[in-house]
């Protein structure tokens, strides 16, 4: 049985990226929604083995969504978030003290993506 990754991003190429990456995978199975708003819905109403985005949404900055996500009420709250951004040393200050939180480099190197997936997950592709 795969396991459950939402994909979203803002940048089209960057989403398009990593979503492509892992629907080559038999480990996961991949969920792009058209929006930011329908993706945390999607938060809020289904169950996610991880989660994908980026830092710099122009909607939710990363740090606004974690604590969205962590919420006690939010199914995903224990779930890995890998945040993509521009500037990595940025976002890790300004995430909080939130476990199960990933940051890689954009623009992606797949490579370095592919690290940082398998330390999530413990899983290769």
């Amino acid at each position: 049985m795969k396991r459950k990754i939402l994909v979203f991003d803002d940048d089209d190429g960057t989403g398009g990226v990593v979503a492509n990456i892992f629907s080559d995978s038999d480990v996961f199975e991949v969920v792009v929604p058209d929006s930011h708003y329908k993706g945390v819905s999607l938060l809020k109403s289904s169950l996610f083995s991880i989660i994908v985005t980026d830092f710099e949404m122009p909607v939710m900055k990363g740090s606004e969504f974690l604590k969205e996500i962590r919420n006690e009420n939010c199914p995903n709250r224990e779930v890995p978030i890998l945040f993509v951004t521009k500037d990595v040393v940025e976002a890790k200050k300004s995430s909080g003290p939130f476990q199960k939180v990933y940051f890689a480099d954009k623009p992606i190197i797949i490579s370095e993506l592919m690290m940082v997936l398998k330390k999530v997950t413990g899983e290769g592709f």
